[in-house]
């Protein structure tokens, strides 16, 4: 079993996502995918940590006890256009054509999105073909890229096309509504799924998928079926098993809402709180519903259940402070687990499947799935919920709220998602966003935990989702941060994270300097911070590749913008921490490959005005995806803790300070996150070199990585071998959960339902005053 997703907990429930490779007697040799409920103490006796197998609800079981038929797998809705011979056109709408000497051409498809490999741009010679997510190549070894989104091209021909020579393109592209459709052959065709009559010789049609010695619609039908899962070659026969391989998606649990930091915001006015008390009261009985993505093509959303807050009538004497499962009466159909229950039994929920999704990006590319080709169709990142306003009158104030999912598609796409899952039962389609740089994002968007900016541009509160740029294969592009409006999807910013540092640091900038950062793989999803609490993000924080943890500011006032807009820098340029320890200058900018923790802990002054003081905090490591063949007897990563006393829309080298460094043992890497809770620091170690299953295995050394917690200071407060720690962990209700190659583990006193301690930082307002004359 194997995973590189966080477990997540809901009040007495640990959720957990993982794949388990084939065994030599399973007959479909593919990885099964796992999502698992488990239960950790007895509402009944939250002093104790029960023991045994736990487990409520393994979804990966219960879906494939399922007819495949009966499932309920939807799609955006979408009319497919093919276009044949179109003369491509440049920036002055005339005809592209060739002068015998160019071989370079660029410009806009006509219409876009495009259909992913279906796109064939040529002159009468050569002709380029869309293999893979953004590459075109060409059939005598031309190079190109395509833009799928928007439908922005390049092409390089071998030999340059001859004198007035047109320069043509085929390709077919699509248009979406907000409408769900049944994923059956019924509404599925040919053109959807990017299957053609290419042939062969002498196997025959690529795409003779129920091989009959043709082409024709029963493929996508037959295609249809396989993916929903019948076998191959006959579609009357279920798959040994029909959920995918879970492996960068953490689960996102749905609940009713609740009442989220924002709302508390000192800048949050009356009319928007009571908007949201209106959505929040409608929805307070909404099932509980677990959401994943997986490597199958699919978001999935399992039954979990019915989640309440407050106090639980069931358990008099006990009183729940982190909310409980609703109690119902039996039936004598319910699980095992109800059995130690004379009449009510808590309502965990089936795992059953409610439905699937699959974007619309990735109908094209299922058919790889089955082909096992290259650009397989896979959900690969973790989805996000959010309650958030979608329009706007003209007042700012909000019309409809809505709880929004959004995911990436990590290694399967280029592509973010938003649907509609108020209603959790009827989701609907709201909007896609792609870019080349998207691909290999494993970002989970930051709007899940606050997500709400003031617009300098519109004046008005906007929810936005957070995506970070991924793995691309063109070196000259920097680093980036896609701001989209949940409303629409449109991209409120793209921050280029461009800075110049000091890597020498000699005080002079010099050429080699200015585009150190190009190139440069963010680190996972930007950590969004609002550091005065005003119910507005104003500053985040994001590590890429290249060692550099750069600082966003983002304009947060709704009374006094000033037309201030987004800027950034580079925060860790100081290696000289607080009692004047010295990182060594050969291992400073080590990547980074995880997300910062954040710590707020501002103070007030005398006058009242808030003295800031944000502590990031980050470990680096070699890549987690491949072995770099790094010595590690003269290599040393670090965990570190850096200072931002700095103001608002501040990027102040002077306050930006290093504050306390931990250098690792030999062999020691950090891959994963830091967790704070509480005052203090979890965050685990890898001894192997990347995230493989089988690695540390059979490596000398691996598998001995360690589980720290350190105080905010700096203090050593456990360092323990565990095995190695790939994925963040997480602490909750006084527990430590982290994941190793041996499974899932956890660390505590064994009492829960502990209660829930709160801070912040206090806000000072005139309510009155009196002139007093002496």
């Amino acid at each position: 079993f194997f995973s590189r997703s966080s477990p997540v907990v809901q009040t007495n429930v640990i959720y957990s996502g993982n794949y388990e490779t084939p065994e030599p007697t399973w007959n479909e040799r593919i990885n099964r995918g796992h999502l698992t409920a488990s239960r950790l103490y007895d509402p009944e006796a939250p002093d104790s940590t029960l023991t045994g197998d736990q487990t409520l609800w393994d979804a990966g079981v219960q879906l494939t006890a399922m007819n495949p038929d009966s499932r309920t797998v939807y799609y955006p809705n979408i009319t497919v256009t093919q276009v044949t011979d179109e003369a491509l056109l440049d920036a002055s709408s005339n005809p592209i054509l060739g002068d015998g000497v160019t071989t370079t051409f660029s410009g806009t498809l006509a219409h876009h999105p495009v259909v992913a490999t279906t796109v064939r741009i040529f002159d009468d010679q050569e002709t380029f073909t869309d293999q893979f997510t953004d590459d075109l190549q060409g059939n005598f070894n031309g190079t190109g890229t395509i833009k799928r989104f928007t439908g922005d091209y390049t092409v390089t021909f071998q030999t340059p096309p001859m004198a007035n020579v047109p320069i043509k393109a085929s390709y077919s592209y699509y248009n979406t509504s907000s409408t769900l459709v049944a994923f059956t052959g019924a509404n599925v065709d040919n053109a959807m799924m990017a299957l053609n009559n290419d042939f062969v010789w002498p196997t025959g049609y690529v795409h003779d998928f129920n091989g009959d010695n043709d082409f024709t619609e029963a493929d996508a039908d037959w295609l249809v079926k396989w993916i929903r899962g019948y076998r191959q070659p006959n579609t009357s026969t279920k798959k040994e098993w029909l959920l995918g391989p879970i492996d960068h998606s953490t689960a996102a649990v749905l609940v009713p809402p609740g009442f989220p930091l924002w709302y508390f915001g000192s800048q949050v006015t009356d009319a928007e709180r009571e908007k949201y008390e209106v959505f929040r009261t409608a929805h307070d009985d909404r099932d509980t519903v677990v959401f994943v993505g997986s490597r199958d093509g699919m978001l999935h959303a399992f039954d979990g259940g019915k989640f309440r807050y407050g106090d639980n009538p069931e358990t008099p004497g006990i009183e729940e402070h982190r909310g409980y499962f609703l109690w119902e009466p039996k039936t004598g159909t319910e699980p095992s687990y109800c059995d130690a229950y004379t009449t009510n039994c808590p309502n965990y929920g089936t795992g059953n499947e409610l439905w699937a999704f699959i974007p619309a990006n990735l109908l094209p590319r299922l058919k790889n799935n089955l082909l096992k080709a290259d650009d397989q169709a896979f959900v690969d990142a973790s989805p996000a919920l959010a309650d958030a306003y979608v329009d706007t009158n003209a007042d700012g104030l909000a019309d409809t709220w809505k709880t929004v999912l959004l995911s990436a598609e990590g290694n399967g796409g280029d592509t973010v998602f938003c649907l509609d899952v108020t209603d959790p039962y009827n989701p609907s389609f709201m909007w896609e966003f792609a870019a080349p740089e998207l691909f290999r994002s494993r970002s989970s968007p930051a709007v899940a935990q606050i997500g709400r900016i003031h617009d300098p541009l519109t004046n008005q509160a906007k929810w936005v989702a957070f995506f970070v740029t991924g793995k691309v294969e063109n070196a000259s592009l920097f680093p980036a941060i896609y701001m989209i409006d949940i409303s629409n999807g449109s991209v409120l910013h793209k921050v280029v994270l461009d800075d110049a540092v000091d890597l020498d640091d000699s005080g002079i900038i010099e050429a080699s300097e200015v585009d150190y950062g190009r190139g440069g793989v963010p680190s996972g999803q930007p950590a969004v911070v609002d550091s005065d609490e005003n119910g507005f993000i104003d500053r985040m924080y994001i590590g890429t590749d290249k060692g550099l943890m750069y600082k966003v500011n983002i304009p947060d006032d709704p009374v006094n913008t000033n037309g201030n807009s987004v800027t950034h820098c580079v925060l860790n340029i100081d290696f000289v921490d607080e009692d004047f320890n010295t990182v060594n200058a050969s291992q400073r900018w080590h990547p980074i490959y995880a997300s910062p923790a954040i710590v707020v802990d501002n103070s007030i002054n005398a006058s009242g005005d808030i003295e800031y003081n944000v502590m990031v905090f980050f470990g680096t490591g070699d890549s987690p995806y491949f072995d770099e063949n790094i010595n590690t007897s003269t290599t040393r990563y670090h965990f570190f803790a850096y200072k931002d006393t700095a103001d608002k829309m501040e990027c102040t080298p002077s306050k930006h300070n290093l504050d306390w460094f931990l250098e690792l043992d030999e062999g020691h890497r950090i891959f994963a996150s830091a967790f704070a809770a509480a005052g203090q620091l979890y965050f685990g170690t890898s001894t192997s070199e990347t995230e493989d299953p089988c690695e540390g295995h059979l490596e000398a050394g691996g598998n001995e990585g360690r589980i720290y917690a350190v105080t905010l200071d700096g203090v050593v407060l456990l360092n323990k071998v565990v095995g190695d720690v790939r994925t963040s962990p997480l602490v909750e209700d006084e527990h430590l959960y982290f994941r190793t190659p041996t499974g899932l583990q956890s660390l505590g006193s064994g009492v829960y339902n502990n209660e829930v301690q709160a801070a912040g930082t206090p806000t000072i307002n005139f309510r009155s005053w009196r002139e007093v004359i002496d």
